[in-house]
């Protein structure tokens, strides 16, 4: 009979998990783990508990190699890429830009950023209506990866003496085109991988959108800081016209064949 380190943190109280190779060599004990699969986690325990977690470093080339697994991912994950970018820089230095560069006070740019806010709310509600219309996301995919620089543009034309009604609906416009992609991006990702793991691909294409998410900010704020939020603007919005160019492709060769 073999005690496993695991164990001995038990009986002491912690809980313990494994993810997830079971490599050992010999017949684990039913008492090894609390948890032990590709979805155990110390997040699981009791309040207060201490814990013993393992985690397989091959874990982090999960997604890649998913990617390479699934072909068809790999578009919709760079599109994903594209948009995540404008849509994290945006909502991140949205009040910043309307207050330092455009002269906005800060209750206004606050009004703003709620439309902003419930516009790409309502605009995912919109675009799922769509898309269950025409019977596929990645059309309106497409559209809205051009319309994204347009929305940025829209952006850069608001002026502190404008009406509100105008400021009102510019905001709603950039909201809408800006961030109403997620839905149908999950629902592509979901098409992608119907033969496959569903779940799987869409925590490795997700992967790769929230690190855009994480960087694309930063970024965007260094760009901004040295060469002004025009440069940083071209700069997110080129990256969503390369996503709809992307996506525009994939639908070209699809047709095609």
């Amino acid at each position: 009979y073999v005690k496993m380190q695991s164990q001995y943190f038990r009986e002491a109280g912690y809980y313990t998990t494994n993810n997830a190779k079971e490599d050992y060599q010999f017949q684990k004990p039913v008492t090894a783990w609390n948890e032990s699969s590709p979805q155990a986690h110390w997040r699981n325990r009791k309040i207060e508990q201490p814990f013993f977690s393992v985690f397989n470093p091959r874990l982090f080339l999960t997604p890649f190699l998913v990617l390479a697994r699934v072909p068809s991912l790999t578009t919709i994950t760079f599109v994903s890429i594209g948009f995540a970018a404008v849509q994290g820089s945006l909502f991140t230095f949205f009040t910043t830009y309307l207050t330092d560069s455009l002269g906005f006070s800060l209750a206004v740019a606050g009004m703003l950023y709620a439309t902003l806010q419930f516009s790409s709310f309502a605009g995912r509600i919109v675009m799922g209506v769509v898309a269950d219309l025409i019977g596929s996301p990645r059309v309106l995919i497409m559209i809205l990866g051009f319309f994204s620089p347009l929305g940025l543009f829209v952006l850069t034309t608001l002026e502190v003496n404008n009406p509100q009604w105008l400021l009102l609906l510019k905001c709603a416009f950039v909201g809408s085109m800006i961030a109403s992609w997620n839905g149908l991006f999950l629902a592509e990702v979901t098409r992608v991988s119907a033969s496959t793991d569903v779940g799987e691909s869409t925590a490795a294409s997700t992967f790769f959108t929230f690190i855009s998410y994480m960087l694309a900010p930063p970024i965007f704020g260094i760009v901004s800081y040295n060469l002004g939020y025009q440069s940083a603007f071209i700069l997110v919005g080129g990256l969503a016209a390369l996503s709809a160019a992307a996506m525009l492709g994939s639908i070209v060769k699809t047709n095609w064949k």
